[in-house]
């Protein structure tokens, strides 16, 4: 033990000053080595951003049609059920729904869905597939029924001109592919996304009025025979681009119903169907401002066909993955090949993107395809990847004697 004097004690401890310049020095070095190793660590455990785009492979899913149908048009949906892999689709004239054995393609089986209270054969208008055993199909334009496969027998049906909730009421069932809407499952409740026809034509931004009559989605429960609607409606910059006739799109990944609109190019999701969450995806395909259409206009097909639009969006459920379309403007020289035909114009687009989202609904990558040898509206997603339709007339291979899809591919770049 060291028995000197106090003042020889004094000489050997450091000063006041030189303790708080070494404290100083190593407090930074401290925090220099935390934020090395925070820099190290996230370099190891974060991957690098990973790019998708969609690659036509030129391997094609190809099968008759039956001699009274010379093409068909609309929905096109993919079921995979028991071990066995189901196509569905719905002809052009007959309204009726085709099924073929998907890995066994041959002559499609006819559906004889009946109406229950009649006999008589239901004129199907447009459907969708909520469950290997349940369709859903809308006739008589107001009427949809869940049918069952066993008997395609409907075993409950609602029309849609007596839903009504307070100012809040149902304008039309609409299931087809180009417009995007798809009936989907989320819990107990079947949704299905309404198209606000009447609301396009409003000369401004939607007010709170429109809002509390306008719901976004009919919620049904087959089951329990009950309906209701979800407690939101529109986004309030719905209409930011102009008054414009716009059609909705909606598709689930099973936990969460995403949903946008043909002149939004942000995205929304709801799971609980009481709040929505808005994700922001870049604009690159659309005008801020839209020309103004007049519901007075004697062709439609001229305002649909000459403007972007985002939608319909599909999901990958084999690689968690979204895909959306995008249609291009139709150009003067292309109408001129087409002989100023806009209702082809506008059901096959000569150009569309397919952008591809993650789970997180992030947009991963995207590719521009030359419409013309594509229907773009017709596709469905399988398990080896998205299939699109190339049953467009202005093909030269185009035949009306048989149905053909074109695999496409995921890549990662």
């Amino acid at each position: 033990m060291y028995r000197g004097s106090g003042a020889q004690l004094k000489c050997l401890l450091p000063t006041a000053a030189w303790s708080s310049s070494v404290r100083s020095s190593c407090l930074s070095r401290l925090i220099f080595l935390l934020l090395l190793g925070l820099l190290f660590s996230s370099c190891r455990d974060s991957a690098p951003m990973r790019y998708a785009i969609l690659q036509p492979t030129g391997d094609y899913w190809a099968a008759p049609l039956p001699p009274s149908v010379r093409t068909f048009s609309g929905n096109v949906r993919y079921m995979q059920a028991r071990a066995r892999a189901w196509l569905y689709m719905t002809d052009n004239y007959g309204h009726r729904i085709l099924r073929y054995d998907f890995d066994n393609p041959s002559l499609p089986e006819v559906l004889p869905i009946k109406d229950k209270a009649t006999g008589a054969l239901l004129e199907i208008e447009e459907f969708d597939l909520i469950h290997p055993d349940t369709l859903l199909v809308v006739s008589e334009g107001i009427r949809l029924s869940f049918v069952s496969v066993e008997d395609w027998e409907p075993f409950f049906s609602i029309r849609c001109d007596t839903l009504r909730e307070g100012p809040a009421y149902f304008h039309g069932f609409f299931l087809t592919s180009q417009f995007g809407v798809h009936a989907e499952r989320l819990g107990r409740w079947v949704s299905i996304a309404q198209t606000p026809f009447d609301l396009a034509f409003l000369p401004g931004p939607l007010d709170k009025a429109d809002l509390r009559r306008f719901r976004m989605f009919l919620l049904v429960d087959p089951q329990s025979k009950q309906w209701q609607f979800a407690r939101f409606g529109l986004p309030k910059n719905y209409f930011q681009r102009g008054p414009v006739p716009c059609y909705m799109y909606n598709v689930s990944d099973g936990a969460q119903i995403a949903y946008g609109s043909w002149v939004d190019p942000d995205l929304y999701i709801t799971r609980d169907f009481q709040h929505y969450e808005k994700i922001s995806v870049p604009n690159r395909w659309m005008p801020e401002r839209l020309g103004t259409y007049s519901p007075s206009d004697p062709d439609p097909e001229r305002y649909i066909a000459t403007h972007a639009a985002y939608g319909p969006m599909l999901y990958d459920a084999h690689r968690h993955l979204y895909y959306r379309f995008v249609r291009l403007p139709v150009s003067r020289e292309w109408m001129q090949h087409i002989q100023d035909d806009y209702r082809h114009a506008s059901l096959y687009p000569p150009d569309f993107v397919i952008q591809i989202f993650d789970s997180a609904l992030e947009l991963i990558g995207e590719r521009r395809f030359q419409g013309h040898l594509y229907s773009m509206y017709d596709c469905f997603v399988g398990a080896k990847g998205l299939y699109l339709s190339i049953a467009n007339p202005v093909r030269p291979d185009y035949s009306e004697d048989s149905v053909r899809f074109e695999l496409l591919e995921v890549l990662w770049e």
